[in-house]
């Protein structure tokens, strides 16, 4: 694999914002060609991050160019299987945003194509590469054994994508606080959910809530597209365990605190690159052989095995 990266971005919704900015500021990396069906949203990314990059509305003519090595998939989840699956049977490496997949029986063929071609396959669990969630993991060893945890994303955001708010929010921003409680408690042996509808009656729930059972613990996971205001899209991460508490929350500022015994102190948030720098930096490092995939196929299906449980459990 060449030093010089080349890679192309599918997808120029908001969120493909997050990934052109981070491999500007990546080393020896190029954005090469830029793709959407939407012509004009494809060129407003481009002139703002890659002016000399090629503009495709077709993934499979992009898709046949040799030079590019890596893809970003940034487009509505009903799309992530087909186009990471020509990708990487294209032999290009793939970073997918969330949800991996529609459904686990896709994500199963994703995991498939990408350990029958030997390419990467990142799936954006953001929160892993975050500096906050970072300095939990830095001072775990000082709370023992985790046996619940908390965690929660909220927000009211207007003018949000259609296929968003028929996901709702249970699902599509529950994803996050979701992947959070199983990378610190486990695997899930049981789930419990509920979704409804409380100020937003275009989308298939505002709010929604698990309840999880792990091997050697629960979590509750909160999501909201109906809160308002910052200290209402608060998204704290609580850890308890047998000989303290981390607790953490990136509004209104990053902030962690540890308490052991009846003493609770306020620990640095590491001084690190902002997750999207990060996790683009790390699919790259992926790409050249130099680590391996933190949040890659096996974790996104386990995620989306969860996912699949609480469809069916949710009321």
């Amino acid at each position: 694999m060449p030093d010089q990266l080349n890679i192309a971005i599918i997808g120029c919704g908001g969120i493909s914002a997050s990934h052109f900015s981070a491999y500007l500021r990546t080393p020896d990396v190029e954005i090469k060609a830029v793709c959407d069906l939407n012509q004009k949203q494809a060129q407003a990314r481009r002139d703002e991050f890659c002016p000399e990059a090629e503009l495709y509305s077709d993934f499979d003519a992009l898709l046949s160019r040799d030079d590019i090595h890596g893809v970003s998939i940034c487009t509505p989840t009903s799309s992530h299987a087909p186009i990471a699956i020509s990708a990487m049977n294209a032999g290009k490496h793939v970073l997918c945003e969330k949800p991996m997949a529609a459904s686990l029986e896709e994500a199963e063929r994703m995991a498939d194509a990408a350990r029958m071609s030997g390419r990467v396959l990142l799936i954006d669990h953001r929160y892993l590469y975050d500096p906050l969630v970072k300095t939990l993991c830095l001072h775990l060893k000082n709370i023992g054994e985790i046996f619940w945890v908390r965690t929660r994303s909220a927000h009211f955001s207007l003018g949000m994508a259609d296929h968003i708010g028929k996901t709702g929010a249970l699902i599509d921003i529950g994803y996050h606080p979701l992947y959070t409680a199983m990378f610190f408690n486990g695997p899930v042996t049981k789930v419990n959910a509920w979704r409804r509808c409380f100020l937003r009656p275009e989308m298939r729930d505002d709010n929604g809530l698990m309840v999880l059972e792990h091997e050697r613990g629960m979590s509750i996971v909160e999501a909201s597209f109906s809160t308002h205001g910052p200290f209402g899209s608060n998204r704290p991460i609580e850890l308890y365990g047998s000989e303290g508490v981390l607790l953490a929350n990136w509004i209104p500022e990053p902030k962690v605190f540890l308490t052991r015994g009846n003493e609770m102190k306020e620990v640095d948030v590491l001084d690190a690159l902002p997750w999207n720098i990060a996790m683009i930096s790390h699919f790259c490092d992926c790409i050249r052989g130099k680590d391996e995939p933190l949040s890659g196929p096996n974790m996104g299906l386990e995620v989306m095995k969860v996912l699949e449980d609480v469809e069916r459990a949710a009321v």
